[in-house]
């Protein structure tokens, strides 16, 4: 362990202040390389520097899972190292028996949480495999970090953050979101609240962002009849101000310290994945650097509704279908249980519930969706949410009872011809999943072409206890059924 702690340290004759109970011969052997070293209890009250003695370096040699209030500790030590001084930690990571009795460990992502927080830049970050720990009792793996004091600090959202972040937002993205926007996405929303997190510099100044809302799902490839409840999480939001995309490279740049805190403090162990979907331009980024891995581009299903194109439904057909088209401005348990009835033939989805309508369509304040059931004898039989942009009908989300398909054409012949007439296009995003969903477009004479912008599904996967990773993978490549909706961009 000795060798990779040399390998982090500054040249000699750097000072250095050790953290630790057991740390004398580790000082003697820097000391003969021309270090100057102090060691330093565990003791919080020891910690401190003496009269104003500043170090280059501070380490914590095989005990910083020893601190339970790591995060206090840090914040005094940044007080007594250099600008760009460095910080060496090994961190007991075993889940197993402690180190030691009655100790508290602290795990990998709390540390990335402590460093990012106390305005530390995580330079790498490693693993030794089944050291000895000090007592001889047990072998343990230690995670290595090694980190260099910065001018950015990165933290979850706090009250009243939205008023700093709006307007960057804005801004960013030359668009007019509103507060009240924000407030329904990160606040309102029925399934988590306040999935934040921002970079902030020494000036107290927003420079970095990432933020998503969590999303209730359903898996039914394992179980029919018992389906995989879980909360998974849409990202998005990413962005940085302009005067700092230079600073740092890859892993060190303040884009990627925004996400790995943020993936630290609201996703690892919690969620399976979470996803969401990104442009061509952040993809060598986002897989290089922030873990991110993609699926299939989104692709766009087009059509055209002009006169004649779609063909109004008979008297008999209609009279025998009995297939009813309505707007509809309140869902109701009926909308719980017919995605109870249907959701085994999607098999992998966001659950399209009653709540999830609700809040995703009927209360967003942007008013652009408008919702209309198709039902026969009174029962819902599939939905769709539309709403119209540069000349276009957009079709944003739909579920269809698949027994009930012929009910297709009845629900876009109303909205073409009543709800948006004079527009004489569709649009849509539909996954490839359910093939039996995409051979139907196709009948309809939906066309499939690329997305314009180069959008491609985009996910990361995380250790926890419902899902592993390779069924993570195969589960979004082979059965996600996606829409518009799904994104943010809808």
């Amino acid at each position: 362990m000795f060798e990779w702690l040399i390998s982090s340290l500054p040249d000699p004759p750097a000072r250095i202040l050790l953290i630790g109970l057991d740390c004398r011969e580790v000082s003697d052997l820097l000391s003969k390389l021309g270090f100057d070293t102090l060691i330093a209890g565990l003791s919080r009250e020891i910690i401190k520097s003496p009269e104003g003695v500043i170090f280059d370096a501070a380490v914590f040699y095989r005990n910083a899972e020893y601190f339970a209030d790591l995060k206090e500790i840090l914040k005094e030590i940044r007080e007594f190292l250099h600008d760009n001084g460095r910080l060496v930690l090994c961190n007991a990571l075993s889940e197993g028996i402690p180190v030691r009795e009655q100790t508290s460990r602290q795990l990998s992502s709390e540390i990335t949480i402590a460093l990012f927080e106390n305005g530390f830049r995580i330079l790498n970050e490693f693993e030794i495999k089944k050291s000895e720990s000090d007592c001889g009792k047990y072998f343990v793996d230690y995670g290595v970090f090694v980190a260099r004091k910065d001018r950015f600090f990165i933290r979850a959202y706090r009250k009243d953050d939205e008023r700093e972040i709006v307007p960057m937002f804005n801004e960013t993205f030359n668009t007019h979101r509103t507060m009240e926007h924000w407030y329904w996405k990160f606040k309102e929303s029925p399934f988590g609240s306040y999935r934040i997190c921002m970079g902030r510099s020494d000036k107290e100044k927003l420079v970095s962002h990432y933020a998503g809302y969590p999303l209730p799902f359903y898996s039914t490839l394992e179980n029919k009849d018992n389906p995989t409840f879980f909360e998974t999480l849409h990202a998005g939001d990413t962005f940085t101000h302009p005067s700092v995309r230079r600073i740092g490279l890859g892993k060190t740049g303040l884009l990627a310290r925004t996400t790995g805190y943020f993936f630290a403090n609201f996703l690892e162990g919690t969620v399976p994945f979470a996803f969401g979907f990104n442009t061509a331009a952040i993809k060598k980024l986002g897989e290089l650097y922030l873990g991110y891995q993609f699926a299939d581009p989104v692709v766009c299903w087009e059509k055209d509704v002009s006169t004649g194109v779609l063909k109004r439904p008979g008297f008999f057909s209609k009279f025998l279908s009995r297939y009813d088209v309505e707007e509809v401005f309140l869902v109701n348990d009926a909308w719980d249980d017919f995605f109870h009835r249907v959701r085994s033939d999607y098999a992998f989805l966001v659950a399209r519930d009653a709540a999830y309508i609700r809040w995703r369509y009927l209360e967003c304040p942007d008013k652009a969706h408008r919702l209309f059931a198709l039902r026969r004898k009174g029962r819902i039989v599939g939905w769709s949410v539309f709403s119209a942009k540069d000349g276009r009908i957009l079709w944003g989300d739909a579920l269809f009872d698949r027994r009930h398909l012929k009910g297709v054409a009845s629900l876009l012949y109303s909205v073409a011809t009543q709800a948006f007439s004079g527009i004489k296009t569709v649009r849509a995003w539909f996954s490839k999943n359910p093939a039996w969903w995409t051979s139907h477009l196709l009948s309809l004479g939906f066309n499939p072409e690329p997305e314009p912008d180069g959008l491609t599904l985009c996910y990361i996967s995380f250790k926890n206890p419902i899902m592993d990773v390779h069924t993570i993978t195969k589960r979004l490549h082979e059965s996600f059924y996606y829409t518009w909706g799904d994104s943010d961009l809808f």
